[in-house]
């Protein structure tokens, strides 16, 4: 159930006197109107709206929606998405998530349940984020872009929620270490022109998708599977398309 527009505006409140000053001095680099309004006066002119008329496309309004505690589980993309991951690959191993956001609230629902059972870490990369290691979430906060380079321990999986751009990266350094991945794709389309050159029988809407899974394809361990998977996000009621890898057996 959704809150009222007074338990919505306590929550918000505690949110911006937490994060509020953290918020405004990351998003005013890259948003340039709030030299004009202000991040505050503008975060509060939207944010009735982006609760209960949700954007098709996701922003950060729905990561600080979850952060803030005004999801419920039932409607919750992150907690939704936290969980799926629990119950297909486990949460007592390392995590990593690659383009976490500003507020990341798909690392901080995986480390609530892996605070449940006493196991697990997650390692967020993303230069933009708001948050760092010191924060109550015992999240390992790396502000920098994750590279088709970087060595990812044994046994860790490598997630994403829409990493947009960064999503070819992650599939080639999972499938070369033999990492297990499970990316929600965004409904961008980032495809190389000479791979929609190459396929121009393929809509324009799936172009994406079709990129992405061949690459995993292509790329895939031996001993892997791939896997192509579409849900409904619970708040946005978008269709949305999962590309996972899980080592056989």
């Amino acid at each position: 159930m959704m809150l009222s527009r007074e338990q919505l505006k306590k929550c918000i409140d505690q949110f911006m006197l937490k994060y509020g000053e953290m918020a405004e001095n990351v998003l005013s680099d890259k948003f340039f109107w709030f030299e004009d309004i202000g991040f505050e006066n503008w975060f509060y002119q939207y944010y009735v709206d982006a609760y209960y008329k949700p954007n098709k496309n996701e922003n950060f309004f729905l990561q600080v929606f979850s952060i803030s505690g005004a999801y419920p589980d039932e409607v919750n993309p992150y907690y939704q998405m936290a969980t799926e991951i629990e119950e297909e690959y486990g949460v007592d191993r390392d995590i990593m998530e690659v383009g976490a956001g500003f507020f990341p609230a798909l690392a901080v629902e995986l480390r609530k349940k892996q605070i449940k059972i006493g196991k697990g870490t997650v390692t967020i990369y993303d230069p933009k984020t708001i948050i760092d290691s010191e924060s109550e979430y015992g999240i390992k906060v790396i502000k920098q872009k994750f590279t088709e380079n970087m060595m990812i321990k044994e046994g860790s999986i490598l997630v994403g929620r829409k990493p947009c751009k960064a999503t070819p990266i992650i599939i080639k350094n999972a499938n070369a270490q033999a990492i297990e991945t499970y990316i929600n794709l965004c409904a961008c389309n980032h495809t190389p022109d000479t791979y929609q050159h190459e396929h121009s029988d393929v809509a324009q809407k799936d172009m994406w998708p079709h990129y992405i899974e061949n690459l995993t394809k292509s790329t895939l361990p031996k001993n892997f599977i791939a896997n192509r998977v579409v849900k409904e996000n619970p708040i946005t009621y978008e269709k949305e398309i999962i590309i996972k890898t899980k080592r056989r057996g």
